[in-house]
């Protein structure tokens, strides 16, 4: 599974990845990591890809 979060903000808040810990906590063997989508900048951050939704398509592209 792949867990997606998606956001409308530009500004990184921790929060966002409170969906995507309680499935890791869950399931762990099935959520090891995941996306957000937001209108910020793109970075790692943990098990968590930071993807901004205007580089989409290229961003995903490197994780395929």
């Amino acid at each position: 599974y792949i867990p997606i979060e998606i956001k409308s903000a530009q500004t990184f808040h921790p929060e966002f990845l409170k969906g995507l810990n309680i499935l890791h906590k869950w399931a762990p063997e099935k959520f090891a990591g995941g996306y957000l989508i937001y209108a910020g900048a793109s970075q790692a951050l943990g098990n968590y890809q930071l993807l901004n939704i205007l580089n989409l398509h290229d961003e995903l592209i490197q994780y395929v």
